[in-house]
């Protein structure tokens, strides 16, 4: 019996369940369990059932009852002592676990929410562009009676030709032809028409929200095709057909010209000479001066004291105005003066002209670019063209264009042959290329160094003429002077002073510079004693004759030496 307990007992020590031989010197004995509120098929916090949950609790005091002491493991397992040590902190947090599932939970069973169905995606509804007001072309005529929604026609064709001004290539004929043609149209319908009260102002509200489109309406007119740069948008309708003269016009038109007002001819038709005969005649008579053609107008032209009775104007109709849009005085586009005819005038003489008049084109405007054209036209002819180059050499012919070059980049076709013409008379005017043979190999490439700036930018006729002034300076000079028998220091202050002559003048002018430093040096008397000065004075006067020393040869270093000798009392 005692070995089967203490079989039993040592199956218990094994794994967790070692933690119910610990001994508590608490009161075992438990509170009596709190009444349970939850119904029975409420679920614990966990999860798990109620019934579940509660039989932990319920077998809970009699684990502690049942805690004893545990036997007592060797003193030489240390493996055992670290499993009871492990098995006691697991059975502590289990007792804690099991405190905390007592406490009652004031929440009801946990039922998860129900999945609401995925919302279904639908794509927002793409923006329209919002419609201009409903508009009505009106008829072709003047003082018409127009509705709101042909008064907004007249607005947002105003506008639109706005855009299309701004669009619309001003070097282009065909453009501006076609702008015009929208503006006499616009004038023949839109010029002046009469409105009853308020629609204008209606009509002006319904429209204005609505510019950026119209303006862009209006651009789309001469929108071209990138690819081919002719127009994308269509054509324009033709224009209309001449409006039909109108009797009233024609009688007002009449009796203009008997009264001495230039109304042009009496054909019915209200133009512009016909508006500024009205206008002149209205002002003259007292009237107010609207340049409209009305019946009332008509009869005070009729009345035989009309130049003696001044009458009050007609009153408009009730509720009726008159409106003269802005557009109606839109001139049409600066047209440029006609391109010249250059169907004669090669390739090559066209990308001159062009290049010539391209600043024009770019920061002058249509009508300047134009003008430039026909000038370098005039030039073009009046140049007698290209001359003929096949008699010259080719370096002859070579050093012409150079010289004309830029006549040719920057002044067009004829002042580029007239630049090859004064070259070409040049060349026949001097005496043609000298012969050099007579001088020196160092004395020839002194004068082709001297001559080489002619050479490159004058064209061959400066070019002689610089070679045969430098052999004329050469045969007339002395020839180089010897001035092997002066010092070395007086040698290399001569050739120093004359090194610019020698590099850029000729040999002539070399020689004559080498004359003049000899006869300055033998008019100096010699480099002057300094022996008796101290070497701070000495210094000082070196100091101050230093550049004549190194720019100006030794007569004239020397002078200056004695000039400073002179200044502290030595000669």
């Amino acid at each position: 019996m005692a070995a089967e307990e203490e079989n039993n007992k040592k199956n218990e020590g094994k794994g967790f369940a070692g933690l119910s031989s610990l001994v508590s010197d608490v009161d075992t004995t438990p509170p009596p369990p709190a009444p349970k509120t939850e119904s029975a098929g409420s679920t614990t916090s966990t999860g798990r059932p109620a019934s579940q949950a509660a039989q932990p609790q319920s077998q809970q005091p009699t684990q502690r009852q049942a805690y004893q002491e545990p036997p007592q493991p060797s003193s030489g397992s240390s493996g055992g002592k670290w499993i009871l040590g492990i098995a006691a902190v697991v059975g502590l947090l289990w007792l804690i676990g099991q405190s905390d599932k007592n406490t009652p939970s004031p929440s009801s069973a946990y039922s998860p929410p129900a999945q609401s169905a995925a919302p279904s995606y639908s794509p927002p509804a793409q923006p329209q562009a919002p419609s201009v007001p409903q508009e009505s072309k009106p008829p072709v005529g003047q003082d018409l009676v127009f509705s709101t929604a042909q008064i907004r026609y007249c607005l947002a064709e105003d506008i639109r030709m706005e855009g299309a001004k701004a669009a619309l290539n001003n070097y282009s004929d065909s453009d501006v032809d076609r702008f015009n043609a929208m503006v006499a149209d616009y004038n023949s319908r839109c010029g002046s028409f009469r409105y009853r009260s308020g629609a204008l102002e209606s009509a002006r509200r319904d429209v204005e929200p609505y510019r950026g489109q119209l303006q862009a309406e209006g651009r789309s007119r001469f929108a071209r095709d990138p690819s081919t740069g002719s127009l994308s948008a269509p054509a324009p309708a033709p224009a209309p057909a001449r409006p039909a003269p109108d009797a009233t016009v024609q009688a007002i038109q009449r009796k203009l010209n008997e009264l001495g007002y230039d109304a042009g001819s009496a054909d019915g038709l209200m133009g512009t000479k016909t508006r500024s005969a009205i206008l002149a005649f209205q002002r003259d008579s007292g009237l107010t001066p609207d340049g409209l053609p009305t019946s009332s107008l008509l009869r005070r032209l009729s009345d035989d004291r009309v130049a003696a009775v001044r009458e009050s104007p007609q009153v408009a109709p009730p509720n009726t105005s008159t409106f003269v849009p802005p557009s109606s005085a839109i001139p049409p586009p600066e047209r440029s003066p006609a391109r010249p005819d250059r169907t004669a005038v090669t390739d090559s003489e066209q990308s001159g002209m062009e290049r010539a008049c391209d600043s024009a084109r770019l920061y002058s405007g249509p009508s300047a670019y134009q003008s430039c054209l026909a000038r370098e036209m005039a030039s073009l002819k009046s140049s007698g063209g290209r001359p003929d180059l096949s008699r010259v050499t080719s370096a002859e012919r070579n050093s012409i264009e150079r010289a004309c070059d830029s006549a040719r980049q920057y002044s067009g076709p004829g002042a580029y042959y007239n630049c090859l013409n004064r070259e070409i008379a040049s060349l026949n005017a001097s005496r043609g290329r000298p012969d050099l043979s007579g001088a020196s190999p160092s004395e020839q490439a002194a004068i082709e160094r001297a001559c080489d700036s002619a050479r490159q930018y004058s064209g061959p006729g400066a070019y002689y003429n610089c070679l045969n002034r430098e052999l004329s300076s050469l045969n007339a000079s002395r020839g180089r002077p010897d001035i092997s028998r002066f010092s070395a220091f007086e040698q290399a202050a001569i050739e120093r002073a004359c090194d610019s002559a020698r590099q850029y003048s000729g040999p002539g002018a070399y020689y004559n510079c080498l004359n003049r430093e000899i006869s300055s040096l033998r008019s100096s008397g010699g480099t002057p004693d300094l022996s008796g000065l101290t070497s701070t004075a000495s210094a000082a006067i070196e100091r101050a004759c230093e550049s004549a020393r190194q720019y100006s040869g030794p007569g004239t270093y020397y002078n200056c030496l004695r000039r400073e000798l002179g200044k502290v009392g030595y000669r």
